[in-house]
């Protein structure tokens, strides 16, 4: 099953493209879910609420997309961590799927901090990275850098959005990546101490990119 939280972030910077997210998201969410799947909601601000909670009724989960509205300052870091902490004990892939210009400036979590909640729940972070200064002088590429690293880091992936027509293209391109993912296990060493484990994986076909996450989190015995 799929395990769903979508971040729309509801900065005025970016709320002119604000409607085509909506309207992207749930063709999204109509081509994706199925009947065991879950989708949760945020909506980001100075804030972070949840519209809704692990739904899988596609009118229910229209209307909360739909509800969403502008508002004031970015906690994009707070929201990252709260999807972190709805999914850790959910069953199934856990994606997290982040709309924003990748500025936060009213989070009382740190970068640090929602990467490894992110890490520790073992979701995996797409990104869809609004531009809506086209141009570099001006636009907050730490932010937008942050999100990279996020999606890199748990084996997600980020789309830069310069333009209305990049929401669509972006949303069916990871609606095709999550109907065709591996999922590879292995049982580690039983002396593990509680840490962060690297991993990595290899394929003998040097024409393929992997995109994987970077390692693990141990629990304790």
């Amino acid at each position: 099953p799929l395990q769903l939280v979508l971040l729309f972030d509801c900065s005025f910077s970016i709320s002119p493209e604000l409607k085509t997210q909506q309207e992207g998201a749930i063709e999204f969410v109509k081509s994706i879910l199925r009947p065991m799947d879950r989708v949760s909601i945020l909506r980001i601000s100075e804030e972070v609420d949840e519209v809704v909670h692990k739904a899988n009724q596609m009118e229910r989960i229209i209307e909360a997309i739909r509800s969403v509205k502008p508002g004031g300052g970015t906690s994009l870091y707070d929201a990252i961590y709260l999807a972190s902490e709805i999914l850790k004990e959910s069953k199934g892939r856990r994606v997290i799927l982040v709309i924003s210009d990748g500025t936060d400036t009213t989070s009382h979590a740190q970068f640090q901090d929602c990467l490894r909640k992110a890490l520790n729940s073992e979701s995996v972070i797409y990104s869809l990275i609004v531009q809506p200064i086209k141009s570099e002088p001006g636009r907050n590429l730490g932010g937008e850098h942050a999100l990279i690293y996020l999606s890199d880091r748990t084996g997600g992936r980020y789309f830069r959005i310069s333009h209305t027509d990049h929401f669509k293209e972006s949303f069916e391109m990871i609606s095709e990546e999550l109907r065709t993912q591996y999922v590879l296990g292995y049982y580690p060493q039983s002396n593990f101490k509680r840490d962060y484990h690297k991993i990595e994986v290899r394929v003998s076909d040097p024409t393929y990119v992997v995109r994987a996450r970077d390692g693990y989190f141990t629990s304790p015995r």
